[in-house]
Parts: structure tokens; sequence; C-alpha cells
């Protein structure tokens, strides 16, 4: 709450599928399973991963940061953790009674959402596929099912549910343009 932003655009965007950026850089990964518990009901477990207070030459990957890289000043570290714990575990309780009490107008509001805040939409992408194979084209949307359609570089459109997807460096002055344009 009472940290500034060491940068005049400090903004939190998500990169498909799990992955938190700032400044262009992962600050976070998200990860969620569903475990069933009955016929009836199951359990969500959500881990969230974040660099809290890593400097940058302990940062695992260059395309890495660390809260303490973006904001300052941060309080200690157990006050810090208790704080987060706290205001994600709000929201989360927050959206996800706002999706079981009325998923379908929850599900468009939140893929609208999470397009506005996409790092990924209308980049160039590499999609690692499971079966070992890479998808190149531009990431062309998120769809309802929270898959992504990229658009091939042939023209042709692929649904990837499931992939490590790198954004890759600008090449052109169109791959600048916000990802609603190239719909």
């Amino acid at each position: 709450h009472h940290a500034k932003s060491l940068n005049a655009n400090n903004e939190l965007l998500l990169k498909w599928p799990n992955d938190m950026f700032c400044q262009g850089r992962k600050l976070a990964g998200i990860l969620c399973e569903i475990v069933p518990r009955n016929e009836d009901s199951a359990v969500l477990i959500i881990g969230i991963g974040m660099n809290l207070f890593v400097a940058q030459e302990d940062l695992p990957i260059d395309l890495a940061t660390s809260l303490q890289l973006q904001y300052a000043p941060l309080p200690a570290y157990a006050q810090l953790r208790d704080e987060l714990v706290s205001i994600i575990t709000q929201h989360l309780r927050e959206e996800i009674c706002a999706f079981t009490s009325n998923p379908d107008a929850a599900i468009p509001e939140l893929l609208h959402r999470v397009e506005r805040v996409s790092w990924t939409l209308g980049k160039q992408v590499k999609a690692h596929l499971a079966d070992e194979r890479e998808l190149l084209g531009r990431a062309l949307s998120i769809n309802a099912d929270a898959s992504l359609t990229i658009l091939r570089h042939d023209g042709s459109r692929q649904r990837v549910t499931t992939a490590d997807v790198g954004v890759l460096p600008n090449t052109s002055e169109e791959d600048t343009q916000p990802a609603a344009i190239l719909r």
C-alpha cells in the first residue's frame, strides 16, 4: 500500500497462459489445478510464485524482475507476505463468488478484463507445444475457454490450449499496434 512505483509505467500485465509481467519482465507465475472431491464438487488450488526481494543479479532468468526492483520502499518480508496474501485472497474470493453466482455474465466480463491487460495479444509469439513442435505467429485472441488463437504466417489460425508461449521482440511497426486493431 505504501510503496511507490520506481518507473513511470509499472503496469502489471498477463502473459498467456499464466505469467504476470511488469515493465516487460516476469514478476510472477500463477498455477491453478482443480481436484475433484466427488461427483458434485471440486477443490481449486491456486499457487502464485512472485519475486519479492530478489536482486537483479540473482533473478532466475534475464527476462525477470522483482517487486523491490519495481516498487519502493517495501515493508519487511513478513508484513509484505501477509498483506499480499490478504489482498490476493480477498480479491480471489470476490472473483470466485461473482463467477459461481452468474458464470454467463462473469466469463465475458473476465475475458474482457484479461484482454485489456494482456502482454501477449497482438504480438509475435512462438508457442512451444506439448508434442515438441513450435508454432510461430501473432497472438490474435484469448477465447472464452481460455485458449489462445494464433494467426500463423500462412494466414491460418490455430487454437492453443496448452503451451509455453514466448513473446518475440518487435520486428516492425505493425507489431506495435494494439491487439484490438488486429482483430
